[in-house]
């Protein structure tokens, strides 16, 4: 087992990539120091991760430390100095794009303070580790530092903000230049940079993609995304009708027009702007003009009987505005192709859901 007696440090290890690493290594009888600046996530992560290290003798040791407090990182590493003797390996999980509220946001669209959160987050976090590790490592003449950067940092994101490019690549960065200072006492350091991974922050995000986005991240990680289950708003054989030019248009005659154009079919990129425009005209139509107020207000006052209709489905909206009754549509990946499968019964071409997840 690689990691038998090894004492880890592990920070933001109750969810996402850090518990994903902790679980390894406890399943590979690792002492794992896992820290979360969250004690619900503690509460549940720490005897799962038990149970995953109990064959093994694999250890754990939970810790409610926020990373980005120097004092109590300090006072974590000089405690577990005391107790064990020694840090075998760091992993500075902590890190992430969603402590923003757009993720997304273009550099014109990021406020300083917005800039200012995913930079500290990123980057903060991982120093403050690293620099109380760094003389326990040093005492001992060996160590294994393992940071968390993102193909964001090498600037292959299209999805992400320019802040968290930015840290990620200060984590690349910062990770090269500890090689070179730490190589000579024995201590290994190295980042990963992976693409989209379904954490639990990340996959609400996920879910608001479009069919089309999710087929490039498929195009992208090919094999590291098995089976997932993904969602949409948008399906071929869907019943569905709008207007144009204010006369019935189906999602049939939709889709037959827009292969006879682009010689391909459309796929949900295409359909969601189409539907757009069906709703927008019928609302210049129905209130005879294109005043931003009035067609707010038309748009307000639909209802089940009376409602926006589109190639995506009937739409009328609640109070918060929120589409009402619309169900989201799930997919799975079956032999080299996204196959609807629920709702079941709501039109033709839905297909069964396959367990075990089949791969890509």
């Amino acid at each position: 087992m690689r990691f038998k007696n090894k004492v880890a440090l592990i920070s933001a290890a109750a969810n996402g990539i850090g518990r994903a690493t902790a679980t390894i290594m406890a399943r590979e009888g690792a002492t794992v120091i896992a820290v979360d600046n969250h004690q619900g996530r503690l509460d549940e992560a720490v005897p799962a991760l038990r149970q995953a290290g109990s064959k093994a003798g694999g250890k754990i040791e939970g810790r409610l430390v926020d990373a980005l407090d120097a004092g109590a990182v300090d006072r974590l590493v000089a405690e577990i100095e005391r107790d064990h003797g020694r840090i075998d390996i760091l992993v500075n999980a902590v890190g992430g794009s969603t402590v923003i509220d757009n993720p997304q946001a273009t550099t014109e669209e990021l406020s300083f303070a917005d800039w200012q959160k995913l930079i500290a987050f990123n980057l903060d976090g991982t120093f403050l580790f690293t620099h109380s590790v760094i003389p326990v490592m040093k005492r001992r003449r060996r160590g294994k530092i393992v940071n968390l950067a993102s193909i964001a940092g090498r600037g292959l994101s299209a999805n992400s903000s320019s802040a968290y490019a930015a840290a990620k690549g200060g984590i690349i960065a910062f990770t090269r230049k500890l090689a070179h200072e730490l190589g000579p006492d024995g201590i290994n350091v190295n980042a990963i940079a992976p693409s989209i991974t379904l954490t639990e922050r990340i996959r609400p995000h996920w879910e608001k993609r479009s069919q089309g986005s999710q087929a490039e991240f498929k195009q992208a990680v090919g094999e590291a995304a098995n089976g997932i289950l993904t969602h949409a708003a948008w399906h071929a054989a869907a019943p569905y009708q709008g207007l144009v030019a204010g006369e019935k248009y189906t999602n049939q005659q939709f889709i037959k027009e827009f292969q006879a154009e682009h010689k391909r079919e459309p796929d949900e990129d295409e359909a969601i702007p189409f539907a757009v425009c069906q709703g927008m005209e019928q609302a210049v139509r129905a209130v005879g003009s294109t005043d931003n107020q009035k067609l707010r207000s038309w748009l307000a006052a639909r209802t089940k009987a009376d409602p926006v209709r589109t190639v995506l489905g009937d739409f009328y909206w609640d109070k918060r505005g929120l589409p009402v009754g619309r169900p989201f549509l799930v997919l799975q990946w079956q032999k080299n192709k996204l196959e609807f499968v629920w709702p079941q019964a709501e039109f033709p071409g839905i297909k069964d859901v396959q367990w075990p997840k089949p791969k890509w």
